[in-house]
């Protein structure tokens, strides 16, 4: 059964964030399948590398954004130590497994990976949601 990583509720108000997420949401879905389909440890290899990077790239725009936005310093940092917790844990995890024998199984950590990663993430995302709720009404009133 497939995954899904990305729904209409999930999003947070910034158009060009919440592609981004969409995207990410469909690399991880594919990773994810990938793992159930025991693919290639070379193919997994490869959707893994190209999820990180893109996971990379959006944490740092997402992090331009939050500071744009006026989110709270305090705030972006919690958001930012997020960012580099699921690096750090999808590095980790990974380079696990890619060391094991070729025919080791995947492990469980692996096989949740996404589910955990996207839960952090949503957490942390509907704050900034929640923040931008606030904020605009205020400044429409402000004009």
């Amino acid at each position: 059964m497939a995954l899904t990583f990305w729904e209409e509720a999930y999003r947070i108000g910034i158009d060009e964030l919440d592609n981004e997420h969409m995207e990410l949401g469909a690399l991880m879905a594919r990773f994810q399948q990938a793992l159930d389909d025991h693919e290639d440890k070379a193919v997994i290899g490869s959707i893994f590398r190209n999820l990180r990077g893109k996971l990379v790239s959006h944490f740092n725009h997402e992090e331009q954004i939050l500071r744009r936005i006026d989110y709270p310093e305090e705030d972006v940092k919690a958001h930012v130590d997020g960012h580099l917790d699921v690096l750090y844990t999808f590095d980790h995890e990974f380079s696990k497994w890619e060391k094991a024998p070729g025919d080791a199984p995947i492990p469980g950590e692996l096989s949740h990976l996404c589910v955990w990663a996207i839960t952090e993430l949503l957490t942390a995302d509907m704050r900034v949601k929640d923040h931008l709720s606030r904020s605009r009404p205020a400044k429409a009133s402000g004009e």
